[in-house]
C-alpha cells in the first residue's frame, strides 16, 4: 500500500484527508497488520509442512511454489 501512495507518510496523509480520517487510518493500519500476520503464518506453516513431507525443491523466491508442491503431493494425478 505504501508503494501505491508513494511512502508511508503519503499513505497516512491520504487517509487523514478523508472524513473520520484518523479513525479510518487506524482501522486500515490494523487491517494491514492482520493481513501481514496471517500471510506470514501461512508462509511458515506451508514451508514447515513441505519440509516435514520432504518436499525439498521449493523455489523460495516464488510465493506459491510451496503451496503448489503440497497440492501436487496430495493430488498426484492432477494436472498443472
Amino acid at each position: 500500500m505504501t508503494k501505491k501512495f508513494g511512502g508511508i507518510e503519503k499513505f497516512e496523509q491520504a487517509y487523514l484527508q478523508l472524513p473520520n480520517g484518523k479513525e479510518e487510518l487506524e482501522k486500515k493500519q490494523m487491517e494491514l497488520k492482520e493481513i501481514s500476520k496471517n500471510s506470514l503464518i501461512k508462509f511458515f506453516l506451508i514451508n514447515k509442512i513441505a519440509e516435514l513431507l520432504s518436499i525439498n525443491d521449493i523455489d523460495r523466491n516464488s510465493d506459491m511454489d510451496a503451496e503448489s508442491k503440497l497440492y501436487h503431493h496430495f493430488n498426484p494425478s492432477s494436472s498443472n
